[in-house]
């Protein structure tokens, strides 16, 4: 869907949330919430996205959980939707309050398969997460779902999350070998490309015969 926007506001506006999503601070978070109602499906996509990451880094999580329920229940876009829903599981027992709206809106058969998905996954998480609040459980393993240490999230944080360690170098390159044995094509973005990465996508699919 085209935005309403006038091409140079909306690409301000995207580059604006990206250099915010990838800040890591927590002080962007009202910036963030106002990004959130302009008349554009995809900044309001990646200033979800940028909330949801804000989980991590100390925002307001009552303020955060807020809008992103707005945006999750309100917003008739259903991309956005999704989006919005997976940034609020994000933030947990924060979210407690929109347990029941969530669950409605996974029964709800008039939205969309993927968005009815997402909403349930979310309000299991958020469930989850106000149960492990009430047992005094702060930590689980994002992978497993296991009770984990602080230390353990820390550890996994530096291995998986880092895209300069050398773990996740390793891991990258596995995954590059693997594709190639498969004879599978595989394009690589990074984040010094996020503020060009409409037209270098386009120029890598160009090479394999798409046009975009």
């Amino acid at each position: 869907m085209k935005s309403p926007m006038l091409p140079k506001d909306h690409q301000a506006a995207v580059r604006r949330v990206l250099e915010l999503g990838r800040s890591g601070d927590a002080a962007t978070l009202p910036e963030l919430i106002g990004m959130l109602s302009l008349p554009s499906n995809e900044v309001q996509r990646l200033a979800a996205s940028a909330i949801g990451k804000l989980a991590d880094f100390g925002a307001d999580a009552e303020a955060a959980a807020g809008a992103l329920a707005s945006m999750a229940l309100k917003v008739r876009h259903p991309q956005t939707q999704q989006y919005a829903i997976r940034a609020l599981k994000k933030y947990g027992a924060a979210a407690r309050a929109h347990l029941a709206d969530l669950r409605d809106l996974a029964r709800n058969p008039a939205q969309r398969n993927y968005v009815r998905a997402a909403a349930a996954t979310a309000a299991d998480a958020i469930e989850q997460a106000c149960q492990d609040a009430a047992a005094g459980l702060k930590h689980r393993c994002q992978r497993c779902g296991s009770p984990a240490s602080a230390d353990e999230v820390a550890r996994s944080t530096q291995a998986f999350w880092g895209l300069d360690t050398p773990q996740y170098k390793m891991s990258m390159f596995k995954k590059q070998t693997l594709y190639q044995q498969e004879g599978k094509r595989l394009i690589s973005v990074y984040p010094d490309d996020l503020p060009r990465l409409g037209a270098l996508l386009a120029a890598k699919l160009s090479m394999f015969g798409f046009t975009v």
